[in-house]
């Protein structure tokens, strides 16, 4: 019982560890989200002043670039920061729990911010012109805590598909990476040609009308970021680094 406790506290303690060392770059990632979203909140915004239409309309998908910011992260974490955590004694297993904790921490943080932000901008009626930038989930007809539960999911796929580019890169170079997109990209016309000679979209359709919007919403992004996680996870075990 107590070499049990010890293993549980020294894992623990490497993710811990591990931890550190992403939180060390956070206020400069911080800085970096608020600089580029705040300037594209500034161009779309001048755009619509210049614009001068009431019908007009400027739709940013905040969770989407929220999104990018993590994928970047996850890339640069398995592809340069791995390197540097195995060379200070952690483990790739506590390395990458550490990691996927990060990402989930952030990206709530980052979803609660947007919902504020998202508060902001309904009392001051679109920023005074209708101007929808951060109230993304409203265009989502689902229900309210899908909505916002989607926000989060959609910035956390993004990092765990960063965490899959970099493992493969970190395992197979960029070789490796340009062979992953290639395959992902003739995999992905391969099923369309096929699913369109054999005349299965109106079946397709259906089954996907018949079931509820909010499992779909939801179900896609959470399956893709449990595919990449499982396809990032089993090739950082094997990273020659």
């Amino acid at each position: 019982m107590t070499t049990i406790t010890l293993t549980r506290t020294s894992a623990n303690q490497r993710i811990l560890r591990s931890m550190h060392l992403h939180t060390a770059t956070l206020p400069q990632l911080v800085l970096w989200i608020a600089a580029i979203l705040s300037a594209i909140f500034v161009v779309q915004y001048a755009i619509i002043l210049a614009i001068s239409d009431p019908s007009a309309e400027i739709n940013t998908s905040t969770p989407i670039v929220l999104s990018i910011f993590l994928f970047v992260f996850g890339v640069q974490a398995l592809a340069q920061t791995l390197p540097f955590a195995l060379s200070l004694g952690l483990t790739r297993r506590a390395f990458f729990h550490s990691t996927l904790l990060y990402l989930a921490v952030l990206s709530l943080i980052l979803s609660l911010a947007t919902g504020f932000m998202a508060f902001l901008e309904e009392v001051t009626g679109g920023w005074g012109q209708e101007f929808t930038f951060f109230r993304v989930p409203a265009m989502v007809p689902v229900a309210p805590i899908a909505q916002w539960t989607l926000v989060p999911l959609v910035i956390m796929t993004g990092g765990v598909l960063g965490m899959f580019f970099g493992a493969v890169y970190q395992r197979w170079n960029t070789t490796g990476v340009w062979s992953v997109a290639l395959t992902l990209v003739l995999l992905g016309g391969l099923v369309t040609v096929v699913t369109i000679w054999q005349g299965w979209w109106p079946t397709i359709w259906q089954w996907l009308n018949d079931i509820p919007l909010e499992t779909s919403v939801l179900a896609g992004p959470a399956l893709v970021a449990l595919t990449a996680g499982i396809a990032a996870y089993a090739i950082t075990r094997r990273s020659p680094v």
